[in-house]
């Protein structure tokens, strides 16, 4: 029932979402990043990289053991699982993490927090677009994360430490390395209530250049209500809807505005 509501919400939105071309923004910050990062059209040479690796995944049919923290997966069910099935259903498609990597590219961040390593695709894109920039990726599973942390090796991503923990309980825990962050990526457990919770506390740790990039907004009812409480809270000034995945802003002096670019 819900994939059914998703297709006409994807009606909706390729109906009512602005040009990501910068026809009809008038915020001159947004018009800026439509054009300079959203309607960037060019192949890095990263990108091959990736999809070499992405290639070598869904080749491979090694089994590894799986434990499922948050909302866990719609297609993916018990333990073990096939590395090939993880690449497939739970990794970053390209046009999203190409998407990743030049806003990462872009703003260049120092000190970036990935929630939800999965096999380290998103990760690369990650890595790769801020080669001078710290990355802490978490993960829930030990087997997924070892196979990522090895991935990094081969792929010469020295700028990235994974670390296999429940979400809430290594925040909780205060295990995080920065005392402060300029990008974070929410790529992990899929709930409203963990979302949320990721959410507030990562809010102590931004400064006014920070940016949030949420993936799969649209992933459930629960992501759905997420997401409008995260546009809704006072300290973001500028949300930009993209249908799977939501950016954040939290730049001082600007009016609060919420904006559906076509992706």
């Amino acid at each position: 029932m819900y994939r059914l509501k998703l297709f006409w919400k994807y009606f909706v939105y390729q109906l009512t979402a602005k040009s990501k071309k910068g026809h009809g923004i008038h915020s001159p910050f947004v018009f800026k990043l439509a054009r300079a990062v959203l309607n960037d059209e060019r192949r890095f040479s990263e990108f091959d990289r990736i999809d070499k690796r992405r290639s070598l995944y869904l080749l491979c049919d090694r089994e590894i053991p799986v434990v499922d923290f948050g909302a866990g997966s719609r297609v993916m069910k018990g333990s073990p699982r096939k590395v090939s099935e993880i690449a497939k259903y739970a990794c970053l498609q390209p046009k999203y993490g190409e998407l990743l990597f030049r806003l990462v590219r872009f703003f260049q961040p120092e000190r970036i927090v990935e929630f939800g390593t999965s096999l380290g695709i998103g990760t690369l894109y990650i890595a790769f677009a801020s080669p001078n920039g710290k990355v802490f990726s978490v993960e829930g599973c030990e087997s997924v994360a070892g196979i990522a942390r090895e991935t990094m090796i081969q792929e010469g991503a020295a700028n990235v430490k994974i670390e296999t923990a429940e979400f809430l309980a290594l925040l909780k825990q205060n295990r995080l390395p920065f005392e402060r962050v300029d990008f974070v990526y929410f790529d992990g457990g899929h709930t409203r209530e963990t979302t949320l919770f990721l959410f507030e506390t990562m809010l102590g740790k931004i400064n006014e250049n920070t940016i949030f990039v949420f993936d799969d907004i649209r992933w459930s009812v629960g992501m759905e209500k997420a997401w409008k409480e995260i546009c809704s809270n006072p300290r973001v000034s500028l949300s930009i809807d993209l249908f799977a995945m939501g950016l954040v802003f939290f730049h001082k002096g600007i009016s609060k505005q919420h904006v559906v670019l076509k992706y």
